[in-house]
């Protein structure tokens, strides 16, 4: 019923309703967890274990990640940022990867629908490429899986889902 509702009345808002379910799920679910840290991996990064799960983070520069992890020792070195429809906003994505010293890990991964990722990918290159602090080294680019390092402890991620948002159901 809520998702009937949600995709009937509240189609500005599906990315918020995701990412909030996302962040209930993360934060009661161990399995949930650790099946992010293993995906994570995938791309080709180790991360620490997830400690504590925050939605919608604003930062000191007023950049605000859908979904911001800390590990053990209290630091945020996880973002998530959901980009099903909306376009990149101005600090996205450096403000997100200059969020902690640049000594200190940070992964940032954007989750899109899969017909929307190689085009995502691109503007997320172009933005780090032209960056004065970041440069783009691709370590994965498999299916709908991107990965690339952006300096010695950053690594921004964009994986795609099943569906376009075009293609959900509607009565």
């Amino acid at each position: 019923m809520l998702g009937y509702v949600a995709l009937l009345m509240l189609t500005d808002k599906l990315e918020d309703i995701a990412v909030e379910a996302l962040g209930y799920i993360l934060s009661n679910s161990e399995y949930a967890r650790l099946a992010l840290t293993e995906f994570v991996g995938d791309g080709g990064i180790t991360i620490d274990d997830i400690n504590c799960v925050q939605t919608q983070d604003v930062g000191e520069t007023l950049e605000r990640p859908d979904i911001a992890f800390r590990n053990t020792q209290g630091e945020k070195h996880l973002l998530i940022e959901a980009k099903f429809g909306a376009v990149l906003t101005e600090n996205q994505p450096l403000g997100y990867l200059r969020r902690r010293p640049c000594q200190e890990q940070v992964v940032l991964l954007f989750v899109s629908p899969d017909c929307r990722v190689d085009s995502l990918w691109q503007e997320l290159l172009e933005r780090l490429n032209g960056s004065k602090d970041f440069s783009a080294e691709e370590m994965v680019s498999r299916d709908e899986l991107r990965s690339a390092r952006v300096s010695d402890y950053r690594v921004i991620m964009c994986r795609g889902g099943e569906r376009c948002w075009g293609d959900l159901p509607r009565e």
